[in-house]
């Protein structure tokens, strides 16, 4: 019983790791984005681009503490 709850909280791991990571790429592709509009003066695209930064960026810090909290269960057990 003991493995199976070991391989369920690695699979949840790296499911974690794979979300936090494909946060950062999006984040990285919406920077690019507000380069884009901001080289070319479109100040509305770079205001969407910008509030789309910060929502994600706090998608970030949100899924960052997820995981850290549940690296922290498991030190406990």
């Amino acid at each position: 019983m003991d493995y199976l709850v070991q391989l369920n909280d690695d699979e949840n791991t790296i499911e974690m790791k794979n979300n936090i990571s494909n946060t950062i790429k999006e984040l990285e592709n919406l920077y690019s984005w507000s380069q884009f509009y901001q080289v070319r003066k479109q100040r509305t695209n770079v205001k969407i681009t910008q509030d789309q930064i910060r929502d994600k960026k706090q998608d970030l810090v949100e899924l960052k503490n997820e995981f850290n909290n549940s690296k922290r269960k498991k030190k406990k057990k």
